[in-house]
């Protein structure tokens, strides 16, 4: 699971967040990215690594000039999901598992497309766990960091 709180200077497309394996070459060794686009969308893409495509993608917005606290909680071999604030914005499911064995972590750019994407705005905290958090763990993180950024 990842928690993020952030603010975005504008609405534009970056990279929050966004994993490697060490040393990769090509696209399809990235598996998992946390990044937002123009059109005020957050998006977390999630990929088997062994193609170039994303296998599954969840979605919430933001808006800019707003502290925004985003989760993304995975589930190996059975589900992603998006919270926005404490509260449930995406999910879906999946049947495969996301290798995060040996993997590097970028925050605020990209390690594809040449290290840029870069995010415009700020980045208060980033907390990464290694097992899937629960909705009322989701919720209670939220509460616990929300006075520190709104």
């Amino acid at each position: 699971s990842f928690c993020i709180w952030f603010n975005a200077d504008s609405l534009h497309n970056s990279q929050i967040l966004s994993s490697a394996r060490t040393n990769a070459t090509s696209f399809a060794e990235f598996p998992f990215s946390i990044s937002t686009s123009t059109g005020g969308d957050i998006v977390a893409n999630f990929s088997q690594g062994n193609d170039y495509s994303m296998d599954a993608s969840i979605t919430s917005t933001y808006s800019a000039t707003t502290w925004t606290h985003i989760a993304v909680v995975y589930q190996a071999s059975t589900s992603v999901s998006i919270y926005k604030n404490g509260t449930l914005a995406d999910s879906t499911s999946i049947a495969f598992n996301v290798n995060q064995n040996n993997r590097v972590y970028r925050i605020g750019s990209s390690h594809y497309y040449n290290n840029s994407q870069y995010f415009d705005g700020k980045i208060g905290q980033v907390q990464i766990y290694s097992d899937a958090l629960s909705a009322t763990e989701v919720v209670q993180n939220y509460n616990a960091t929300k006075t520190n950024f709104v």
